[in-house]
């Protein structure tokens, strides 16, 4: 049977590094990772600005970034998703009104896996539709030919949260230093957008896609041509200019919410989405 909607979005599609989170997770990971190793962190500081001087690709990055926690540990990653990772205003509230409104939730990140595990954690398995991210390689004392696949890591930080906090596995756990990259390319959120609507049986007329950087100007272009919703949040200037210049894009497409600062609030994008 074909399912039915309501006039309003059924979908919110959007990523967590940059619109559901403040500074660079990707750094501030390594630093969690390796508290006392300045060096390293001044290394992964320089791939970060290199970054976002457009000096190397995502997938450079992801990959030198994977490379510097090594041999951090699963707890100190687990506990830096879970005290430290600095989410936007408003990300509790919007998780459960998302949910108490029947309307799905779906990450697409760049980020390591280990990152949107916690948080699927914290919040509630079902509160997330999809997440698609990259898994950051763990284990037993940093060694690959030890390494645990993506289920069992998964496992682990499920019973961190319910009864195995203190146990020494989480110290023991490591990082290899290697990551599997599912996302590698920004350009690629457009085609995995179609899949996630798709396979959720939702048509993108009912997505509501929140954007905040001008590599996502294709997937907004993707969602306003189907009807849906491009909603600028928490959204870097460039993403101004590049709807500037932009064809396929036109600033009055877009509904436009908070630019990016520490009193960005979920709530706002909130209100466009649950609006009929």
């Amino acid at each position: 049977m074909k399912r039915s909607y309501s006039s309003g979005s059924a979908l919110v599609i959007c990523d967590l590094r940059g619109t559901l989170t403040h500074g660079e997770p990707l750094l501030e990971l390594v630093k969690a990772m390796l508290p006392q190793a300045g060096e390293i962190q001044r290394a992964a500081e320089a791939v970060i600005q290199r970054l976002e001087d457009d000096e190397i690709s995502l997938a450079e990055t992801l990959g030198m970034i994977a490379g510097l926690c090594k041999n951090g540990k699963l707890r100190k990653a687990v506990e830096y998703a879970t005290f430290k990772m600095k989410l936007v205003n408003g990300f509790d509230q919007f998780v459960d009104c998302l949910h108490k409104a029947g309307i799905g939730l779906a990450i697409i990140t760049p980020l390591f896996g280990v990152l949107t595990e916690t948080l699927r954690n914290i919040y509630g398995h079902d509160r997330f539709r999809r997440i698609i991210s990259n898994p950051l390689q763990f284990a037993l004392d940093g060694d690959p030919r030890a390494a645990v696949d993506d289920s069992r890591l998964c496992r682990m930080i499920e019973r961190f949260f319910i009864k195995a906090r203190d146990h020494k596995a989480f110290d023991r756990m490591q990082a290899t230093g290697k990551v599997s990259l599912v996302l590698d390319d920004e350009s690629r959120k457009a085609e995995l957008v179609g899949k996630i609507a798709n396979s959720l049986k939702v048509p993108l007329e009912k997505v509501a896609y929140l954007a905040s950087q001008a590599a996502e100007l294709d997937v907004m272009a993707q969602v306003i041509s189907h009807g849906g919703k491009a909603i600028a949040f928490n959204y870097h200037h460039r993403l101004v200019q590049a709807i500037d210049s932009s064809e396929a894009v036109q600033a009055g497409q877009v509904h436009w919410t908070d630019a990016r600062s520490r009193r960005a609030d979920l709530s706002h994008p909130a209100s466009l989405i649950l609006e009929h």
